[in-house]
């Protein structure tokens, strides 16, 4: 039976579109992003539904599907459908705000000749009409993909994208998506050495006395390049070489021109969660007041007893934050997630510096100095469970937690 996808695109209209799905995406769509044809351009969406009502009109099929696995589940759908109708705008706007940039990026379509085709068809296909005929040709001298702007502009064919759709179809063409603002990653030059098994202290001392025993710079970065590689399984960055270990350029070339090492590209993050020079206490160390103890043991036993929503009042500087920082051990120990959203003006160095000593490498902080590339890595970096507490402003509700256990 044939499903329909219900679709919200990332747009400021307030409807929902229905496209066929194709059998060969199967029927688990719901919180993945697809392609579409929407008013003849290409764009992303994301399913929010999957129904087997068709409705009584022609729909159209969606071109492809972007990810393996969805990048939203029922509960984050439910939020954003619930942000929607509360603040009255369309399910578009809410997801453009609540996911990172470059999420919902407008496509380019390619189109080559295709690889297997029936040449007796293609022969009929080029013969049907002048325009036909040109297009294979074309396609047939061009090795590559052509972009259909490119067949638009420079070359006048005005085939709309359903066409191009049915011309693959017939077997005659491929299509290609390519992201015009795809997140790239950031890539860095790292090395290894050239031979990865079985290193150990007497291979590098056996290297060392037979290729470097005059140079001590050679054989101290080899001895660090091999060390690194035996103890973390990578590689490592020559930056971090040069700054960190105070090793050189040249004795980086020198091993690579020897053949004992070789360059690699590797992907590094962004985000750097670095504490400022402005704190150094401990706070979760310190003994909590009287009055402390008593407010924190009621917490826990209205938390006990089911309740979902408490409320503490006190002015500033009266030891709420403490407070804070012991219900979220009590959270995280039991294995799960903590968003705590605070006014952006209030994301101070001073304040988050508190939470990352108290809890380090585990704190995250979601501010708008961060670039849209920043964004989305740290995004991802939350999606893959890579922090349990976030710290945020209004906006930090959508990061993608999946086991959240307090919320302050």
């Amino acid at each position: 039976m044939p499903l329909v996808a219900e679709v919200s695109v990332p747009l400021r209209v307030n409807q929902i579109y229905s496209y066929l799905i194709p059998e060969r995406f199967g029927s688990d769509m719901i919180g993945k992003r697809v392609i579409v044809n929407f008013s003849n351009k290409i764009i992303t969406g994301l399913v929010v539904n999957v129904t087997s009502d068709i409705p009584d009109i022609k729909l159209k099929e969606i071109s492809d599907v972007v990810d393996k696995e969805p990048i939203a589940d029922i509960g984050f759908l439910k939020l954003c459908q619930w942000t929607a109708d509360y603040y009255l705008c369309s399910l578009g706007e809410v997801f453009m705000a609540a996911f990172p940039p470059k999420t919902f990026p407008q496509e380019e379509v390619f189109v080559k000749l295709s690889d297997v085709y029936n040449e007796i068809e293609l022969t009929k296909f080029k013969q049907s009409s002048k325009k036909r005929e040109v297009l294979i040709n074309l396609l047939t001298d061009t090795d590559d993909y052509i972009a259909l702007s490119t067949l638009k502009n420079k070359y006048a064919f005005t085939y709309s994208y359903k066409q191009y759709l049915e011309f693959r179809d017939s077997g005659f063409i491929e299509i290609s998506y390519e992201m015009k603002e795809e997140h790239k990653p950031k890539m860095m030059v790292a090395v290894k050495p050239t031979k990865t098994e079985k290193i150990d202290d007497k291979y590098i001392h056996r290297i060392g006395k037979e290729y470097l025993s005059r140079s001590t710079r050679q054989l101290e970065a080899f001895d660090t390049i091999c060390n690194h590689y035996i103890e973390n399984g990578e590689p490592i960055l020559q930056q971090l070489l040069i700054n960190d270990y105070n090793l050189t350029t040249a004795a980086i070339t020198a091993l690579e021109k020897k053949g004992l090492i070789e360059k690699v590209e590797k992907e590094v993050s962004r985000v750097t969660e670095e504490l400022s020079d402005l704190s150094t206490k401990v706070e979760l160390q310190l003994e909590l007041a009287d009055f402390q103890k008593e407010l924190l043991s009621n917490i826990r036993e209205e938390i006990a007893t089911g309740k979902k929503n408490i409320l503490i009042h006190g002015i500033t500087g009266s030891g709420k934050t403490l407070i804070y920082m012991h219900l979220i051990r009590d959270v995280i120990n039991e294995r799960k997630q903590v968003v705590m959203l605070l006014p952006e003006i209030s994301l101070t160095p001073q304040l988050t510096d508190r939470f990352k000593l108290s809890f380090p490498g585990r704190v995250c902080t979601i501010h708008s100095k961060l670039n849209k590339n920043e964004r989305y890595e740290l995004w991802q970096q939350i999606a893959n469970g890579e922090y349990d507490i976030v710290i945020g402003p209004r906006s930090t509700i959508f990061s993608p937690m999946k086991n959240i256990g307090l919320i302050i």
